[in-house]
């Protein structure tokens, strides 16, 4: 049941990924749930954008990594209260990087980004 659930789910995350093989397009979903992702090979998607970069689905590093795909690890958190924005944010980007190597992702398919407009508010964006 889990299993058709989830396939169900692909098809509607990724409906037109089959028009993308091949072109000069990249199928890429923004998606914090690892069990689609499992079906990468098959809708063509050639990236994972984790906007939560491995923080809600601890099962998602090893996807990304079993897939072999580069994956963009977001940093993102609930509410815009921080310490230090810049430190805060390098930190979880950090952690972030090494739960992806520790799980199998190589280096250069990690790719970071400091999630603009995600947790924070805009003066937040903007010193980014």
């Amino acid at each position: 049941m889990a299993f058709l659930r989830f396939r169900k789910d692909v098809r509607r995350v990724f409906p037109n990924a089959a028009d993308f093989i091949g072109s000069r397009y990249t199928a890429e979903r923004y998606y914090f749930r690892h069990d689609p992702h499992h079906y990468l090979p098959e809708t063509g998607a050639a990236m994972i954008n984790d906007v939560w970069g491995f923080t809600r689905d601890p099962d998602m590093a090893g996807v990304a990594a079993e897939a072999g795909v580069p994956v963009v690890l977001m940093h993102n958190q609930r509410g815009h209260e921080y310490g230090d924005l810049v430190s805060d944010v390098t930190e979880s980007l950090r952690r972030a990087v090494q739960r992806g190597l520790d799980s199998g992702i190589h280096r250069e398919n990690i790719i970071v980004d400091p999630g603009i407009g995600f947790g924070k508010v805009a003066n937040q964006s903007l010193k980014l």
